[in-house]
């Protein structure tokens, strides 16, 4: 390149912040230790029934995540822990095959646009996904900051 525009398209090497989300067949919810926040949601209705696989339920608490805390992600990568394979692909390789999953990543990449930050989405198991499991399956506040105070 002749010249140099001062746009940088190579993203930071170090992450700056971390976050956990997780869904049951009833509900979800994530944590973002960096901030010490959480969310914890009950699905509605039309979400309860089999029929909404929950690799969709689990996408869903991925992109309210980002909705939630990404204004103050800019210019920084970020891993996003999910403990589900089909989101876990859909947004690493951008190539979903169910329409449902093709509409949630182009909403999760326009708000990684629209934040300008750098997603890194991270399988992670179950058992280290503990935290955002225990949100996730209960929507008491209080319970929530027992099991913190707990925690430690």
């Amino acid at each position: 390149m002749e010249e140099f525009s001062g746009v940088e398209i190579i993203p930071a090497s170090t992450v700056s912040f971390a976050v956990y989300g997780d869904a049951c067949a009833q509900g979800g919810g994530g944590w973002n230790p960096a901030t010490s926040e959480f969310f914890s949601l009950k699905f509605p209705s039309y979400m309860l029934s089999d029929e909404v696989p929950i690799h969709i339920k689990e996408f869903i608490v991925v992109i309210l995540s980002v909705r939630l805390w990404a204004s103050k992600w800019a210019g920084h990568k970020i891993i996003i822990y999910c403990d589900n394979d089909a989101v876990c692909d859909t947004c690493v390789n951008q190539k979903p095959k169910d329409p449902k999953m093709q509409k949630l990543l182009r909403e999760f990449l326009y708000w990684v646009c629209r934040f300008n930050f750098f997603p890194v989405v991270t399988k992670i198991g179950t058992k280290e996904n503990y935290v955002a499991d225990f949100i996730g399956r209960n929507t008491d506040v209080s319970d929530i900051d027992n099991f913190f105070e707990m925690k430690g």
